[in-house]
């Protein structure tokens, strides 16, 4: 199993208030709590959670994810024991629940998915009580893709006929379970398939169809489990392009110089569709 390299470059609480940063984009998808000292774990996680249509909140210490769970129920709380104190690490190993004060780890309510250094393993008692009441116990190094499919199971139980929200865009639609791209033509729809790289691509820019992504974060999101040069990513947006030309929305990719590249989806709104 390959190890994750570091990138280049909701619930509110009934009785707390939701951080003014994060307060509207809870909408937008389930609250993930991250907590790690690793700040390109942070990085590569939140962006691919994002592109999953999840809302990431990060922590970089055992306390200033108790600061946040004191705030936000999250949906799913991802804990990394690597670096933390002994203090820390205790608190760590209860699992989470909401009462009456505040959020600590002392129940069943929430997910908890704790990431174990290989070092930790060898103590077989706190391997045992690292592996209690979690939904989840991922050793490290793990393969970041992999390890994003296994929160998204637990965050998103499979139920019977049940498939995942697509990504939405204006006229745009993108099945987060395959390939198919949908574009609004009229009164009816067009369908194309995505090759498996353009879709991921793809993903990560409607994730947050406002913002410009970096060619470093596109790199990171798409292919976190082998770094590529950042040539790559501008060769895959001009096939993406190409894909999308087939039902002339070549237009959809923005490129915004010096900074990266955007979804623009009023460029569709300015075409006639035949």
């Amino acid at each position: 199993m390959l190890q994750a390299r570091p990138p280049a470059a909701a619930r509110s609480h009934p009785r707390q208030s939701v951080p003014a940063a994060a307060g509207s984009a809870l909408a937008s998808g389930e609250p993930v709590l991250l907590v790690s000292a690793e700040a390109w774990l942070l990085e590569l996680l939140s962006l691919q959670l994002r592109a999953a249509g999840c809302f990431p909140l990060a922590a970089a210490s055992a306390e200033e994810g108790r600061r946040l769970l004191a705030q936000v129920v999250p949906a799913l709380l991802v804990l990394d024991l690597d670096g933390l104190t002994a203090a820390d690490l205790d608190w760590a190993l209860q699992p989470l629940q909401a009462d009456d004060e505040h959020v600590v780890p002392s129940g069943p309510s929430v997910p908890l998915v704790r990431l174990m250094p290989l070092v930790l393993l060898g103590d077989a008692t706190l391997a045992t009580a690292i592996q209690a009441r979690a939904s989840l116990c991922q050793p490290k190094p793990f393969e970041p893709r992999e390890l994003v499919q296994q929160l998204l199971r637990v965050l998103r139980p499979a139920t019977a006929g049940e498939r995942p929200a697509p990504l939405q865009c204006g006229a745009v639609e993108l099945a987060r379970d395959q390939p198919t791209l949908r574009l609004r033509r009229g009164k009816g729809w067009v369908e194309i398939e995505l090759p498996r790289t353009e879709h991921r691509l793809l993903s990560c820019l409607l994730a947050e169809p406002a913002r410009v992504h970096s060619r470093e974060d596109i790199c990171t999101a798409v292919w976190a489990d082998n770094p590529v040069d950042l040539r790559t990513v501008d060769q895959y947006v001009r096939r993406l392009r190409r894909s999308l030309a087939v039902a002339g929305a070549a237009d959809l990719v923005k490129t915004v110089n010096g900074s990266g590249y955007r979804i623009s989806p009023e460029a569709l709104s300015l075409k006639e569709f035949s």
